[in-house]
């Protein structure tokens, strides 16, 4: 056997090497960080709306 691989086997290992590095550890930190950031962009002004929601019913109307 030869130490260098050729041939069709050689890409599939290739390919599955390539598939685990996609999805690495800091890639699923930046991931979880965006999500985060993402959810917090919409909860936080949801949040400040429905906590003040009496003082806006408060208001007179126009």
């Amino acid at each position: 056997h030869s130490a260098v691989q050729s041939g069709p086997s050689c890409l599939i290992s290739r390919g599955r090497e390539e598939k685990k590095a996609i999805m690495s550890v800091p890639a699923l930190q930046q991931s979880a960080f965006a999500l985060c950031v993402f959810g917090t962009a919409l909860l936080v002004p949801a949040g400040w709306i429905l906590h003040h929601v009496p003082e806006y019913r408060q208001r007179s109307t126009p």
